[in-house]
């Protein structure tokens, strides 16, 4: 992998919370060496963007926020003339922090703030878990965010085997899929050229849990759940950009990262991932969790894959609970499931596994963007909190 800039990165380095740089850090030079590849001077522009695009788009949301005498305003700018080092570090620091936040913010503003185009929205969950501080293992393109419910930490990733086995434990009462986001995937169609592309990594049961329809072909299945599968589904949006809403599209190969896919569907109308205007952008590409050594630098230890790797959280989990279904024992059993597992492999003490915890964002009714309720589950009880955009 192509080394980004080393000052850039070094500024990045600096600023970064502690808990998530090595994350953001990862993504940010995956994202580069991707497009170093088609040009070197674009690619450091690019990274050199992220260092600095963010502050000033915060610093005037900030500005803008608050109202502020003339005199004030004036005694503000001269001091952030006098002391330019000291406004570079503030603006660096605050832009980047809003940028970790944006980072983990955008699959809980289309799941609890926006109308997704499937079938009942309001059976959907994102599920989260808290950390214990001596959790052995790294979280992969995830950061902490705060449980709007009582600002406790939580993250939104597991391994693939605690995945798998959360399956089973909510087989009966309850669909639970997999995925997880990428930022930046080439296609390529034929002698055309390189097409930037975001996309997500997702289990043979994510299409039908959030049953979300299809404009053309299949969705992707248990079937294509397995290495070396190579199928992909392409979003409406982009299936018209990018191909002309070629009809013929179904059956038809790209090269993704370099590597031969079959198209095997065009997703419904209007549906574009989970994190539209998020950190990680639409979701133009679907293609199955198993071919994520070819998107992702996962770096399993010795006799490990990415799909057997048990202190390797990379996998992020969305849940359809059926109308009327008691969800407290659900969330129990999930975070029993987990704490178990985790003892078992080494991740935590059995000292501390009742400090990994379980927490379902349910998303709501989805009729209007502002003033909708959602529900946190956490511990034995559940609360109700306006949520407005």
């Amino acid at each position: 992998m192509s080394r980004p800039p080393r000052l850039a990165e070094r500024l990045l380095h600096f600023f970064l919370p502690n808990d998530d740089r090595d994350e953001i850090l990862g993504d940010l030079a995956e994202t580069y060496t991707l497009r170093r590849e088609r040009s070197l001077l674009s690619s450091t522009a690019w990274y050199w963007a992220q260092v600095f695009m963010l502050p000033a788009w915060i610093l005037g949301a900030a500005l803008g926020s608050f109202r502020f005498e003339a005199a004030e305003i004036k005694r503000a700018i001269r001091g952030l003339l006098s002391s330019p080092g000291f406004t570079l570090v503030a603006v660096l620091s605050l832009g980047l922090g809003v940028g970790v936040t944006t980072a983990i913010s955008g699959a809980l503003q289309a799941l609890l703030f926006e109308k997704l185009p499937v079938e009942r929205p309001e059976e959907l969950s994102l599920v989260y878990h808290t950390w214990p501080e001596d959790w052995e293992g790294g979280q992969y393109g995830s950061s902490s965010s705060a449980d709007p419910r009582d600002g406790a930490n939580v993250h939104s990733n597991v391994s693939y085997p605690a995945f798998e086995l959360a399956q089973r434990a909510m087989a009966g009462s309850a669909e639970l899929a997999g995925y997880a986001f990428l930022r930046e995937i080439s296609v390529v169609a034929g002698d055309g050229p390189a097409m930037a592309a975001g996309g997500m990594l997702v289990s043979g049961n994510y299409v039908s849990t959030l049953r979300l329809g299809m404009a053309l072909g299949r969705p992707l299945t248990e079937g294509d759940n397995v290495p070396g599968a190579r199928s992909a589904v392409l979003s409406h949006s982009y299936w018209q950009r990018s191909f002309s809403g070629d009809p013929d599209i179904v059956g038809r190969e790209v090269r993704l990262n370099g590597r031969p896919f079959e198209i095997v569907g065009v997703a419904k109308e209007g549906y574009i991932g989970l994190s539209p205007r998020g950190f990680f952008g639409p979701s133009d590409v679907i293609v199955p969790l198993p071919e994520n050594e070819l998107f992702l630098n996962l770096r399993p230890r010795e006799g490990e894959t990415t799909l057997t790797a048990t202190l390797i959280h990379w996998v992020r989990l969305i849940a359809r609970t059926p109308e009327g279904t008691e969800t407290e024992p659900l969330r129990q059993a999930l975070s029993s499931t987990l704490q178990n597992h985790m003892v078992e492999v080494g991740g935590i003490a059995e000292a501390v596994s009742d400090d990994l915890d379980i927490r379902m964002l349910e998303g709501s009714a989805g009729s209007t963007r502002c003033g909708r309720t959602r529900r946190v589950l956490s511990g034995s009880s559940a609360s109700l909190s306006s949520s407005c955009c």
